[in-house]
């Protein structure tokens, strides 16, 4: 089992200038005001597992305005981190103040929890399907808050309502009914559980194709004999290669004239082009008077003799000759292209040689129906070592199932919650005695989550016994966590002094040994405690404006490493 414990906490308001630091380190820690009300000693306890993202179901509004920062430095196995809280904003740190997650939201803390407290899990979700452990959840049965958690059994966190029947699950979960390893194990069989559709259609395919093969094969007591066709198989193999070079040959001279092909068509195209600019060049000297032309788009001057007339003629010469000359080639390609064409027919012979030589027969078989046969024998033999390794991989997944399930079973044996069921009444009989509570009601003891429905004084005393029964259960027969008791006030439906001094006396004595306690009260009826005390004793003034340049430097390297990671 885990451990928590609270080391210290800042609280700070920048808006107001103003903050509160206060060492924690200590096995009791009282929050009091000695007498006097609305100090903020409440707000003060509520920060504690607030900061860490679990939220009290009440809170106050005056408060909020002040928009504070909390940093609570806690340790898990005396291993030290700190947590930061602006807002809806959570960040982890280290001991050395190096931040290892952020997170905007506290159901995003999760992963978090689940990794520092060695427990993977989810339960069934409210609306369907798993959720993970958020804050509030690992934290439920260590809080008794002052405005519900005297009124109701474990009604004092908000935004439990996320999983199906949430105190039911919790409480199972923290006292061991239905310990983590039995959600780890489940954990485990839902991904095996995910794991085998894949394998399994992959199967399914592999059977289907076999059982197609089946209905092609032959009659099952044929075998390939390479003996009996072994002259037809060396003519087929021999075919074969001749067939295969002839048509590589052909493929490639085809390309190759094809590619020539395309080159003097594009060639000719531009002699054709250069031939027509050349006429119309010639044809438009010959009309003109003048002995000197200017160009339109550079402004030179050029001379219309007849020795450039005659140039441009002869170059028009040139490009007819030249197209002449191509024409011709191209014919020549084409009929060659022609030519190796028609020889693709000698592909046809060849694979019908081939086609004859799988039909020469030895009986009623064919080499045809020999070589298919052998073929399909080939591809059922491959496809049955398919099925076979997946036939392993499925076998070792079923395997994971079948121990999930066992370490399932041995997480959820009858005999072994009758044992933590007993173990609860004992510690309620006798913490009821304690409390003054000589005859609670006989249902209170049928189950772990029982409805409590008490009037008037008995009502605080006994939900207090009850809590504190199934806080000894966690302690005995959990492997979750154990966390500080924080308990805020113990003065509810107008207890006299026997009964407070009796709530106060079994707060402090009667919790599980080793456990933090922080208790907040506006007086300790002369009870003797050895701890720290936090005082709060100004209506509204729970902050300093005296500590808040400390708290500001203080926190700032946290807030610094917060808003860089945004």
């Amino acid at each position: 089992m885990k451990k928590l414990n609270f080391k210290k906490l800042w609280i700070v308001s920048d808006r107001e200038k103003s903050a509160r630091i206060e060492s924690l380190d200590s096995p009791e820690v009282v929050v009091t005001s000695h007498g006097v009300n609305r100090t903020g000693k409440s707000s003060f306890i509520k920060s504690l597992y607030a900061a860490l993202g679990a939220d009290p179901k009440k809170k106050n509004s005056d408060w909020e305005e002040l928009e504070v920062k909390i940093l609570l430095e806690f340790t898990v196995d005396a291993v030290s981190y700190f947590s930061l809280r602006v807002g809806r904003n959570i960040a982890i740190f280290d001991a050395r103040g190096k931040m290892i997650s952020a997170h905007y939201g506290v159901t995003k803390t999760s992963d978090f929890w689940a990794k520092i407290f060695d427990a993977n899990i989810q339960f069934p979700g409210m609306h369907g399907g798993l959720v993970s452990p958020m804050p509030a959840a690992w934290f439920m049965p260590f809080y008794i808050d002052q405005d519900t958690g005297l009124n109701e059994t474990w009604a004092s966190f908000d935004g439990l309502n996320a999983y199906k029947a949430p105190k039911d699950t919790l409480i199972d979960f923290h006292s061991g009914s239905l310990p983590k390893e039995y959600y780890l194990a489940k954990a485990e069989k839902d991904i095996a559980n995910s794991k085998l559709a894949e394998p399994r259609k992959e199967r399914e395919h592999l059977v289907f194709a076999q059982n197609k093969l089946k209905a092609l094969t032959l009659d099952s007591d044929l075998s390939f004999d390479p003996k009996s066709f072994e002259v037809e198989i060396a003519r087929y193999l021999e075919k074969q290669n001749q067939f295969n070079e002839l048509r590589e040959k052909v493929r490639l001279e085809i390309r190759e004239l094809q590619g020539a092909r395309s080159r003097l068509i594009q060639e000719n195209k531009l002699a054709a082009s250069t031939l027509k600019e050349l006429d119309a060049d010639v044809a438009y000297l010959k009309k003109i008077d003048t002995s000197e032309i200017t160009c339109p788009t550079c402004n030179t001057v050029h001379e219309t003799s007849f020795a450039n007339t005659l140039r441009l003629s002869g170059d028009a010469e040139t490009c007819r000759s030249y197209l002449t000359t191509t024409k011709e080639e191209l014919r020549k390609i084409s009929k060659k292209i022609d030519k190796k064409s028609k020889e693709m027919g000698a592909h046809e012979r060849a694979a019908s040689e081939i086609s004859s030589i799988l039909g020469e027969k030895r009986g009623k078989l064919t080499l045809r129906k020999m070589l298919e046969h052998e073929s399909r024998r080939i591809a059922g033999v491959n496809l049955d070592k398919e099925k076979k390794k997946i036939d392993v991989i499925l076998g070792g997944i079923e395997e994971s199932i079948l121990a999930a399930s066992k370490k399932m079973r041995e997480n959820n044996d009858a005999k072994r919650k009758a044992e933590i069921l007993e173990f609860y009444q004992g510690k309620l009989r006798a913490f009821c005695s304690e409390l003054n509570l000589p005859s609670p009601p006989e249902k209170t003891f049928l189950k772990l989550r029982p409805v409590i429905d008490s009037t008037g004084s008995d009502l605080p005393r006994l939900i207090l016994a009850y809590h504190y029964a199934i806080l000894h259960t966690i302690s005995r027969f959990s492997t979750s966590v154990i966390a500080p008791i924080v308990f805020d006030t113990a003065q509810h439906q107008d207890q006299d002094d026997t009964n407070i001094n009796a709530m106060i006396k079994f707060a402090f004595e009667k919790r599980p040994k080793g456990t933090q306690f922080v208790f907040g009260t506006v007086g300790l009826h002369d009870y003797q405690y050895t701890g720290a005390t936090v005082v709060s004793q100004k209506k509204a003034r729970l902050l300093s404006k005296d500590v808040y340049d400390q708290a500001h430097v203080e926190i700032a390297p946290f807030m610094e490493q917060l808003m860089a990671s945004e």
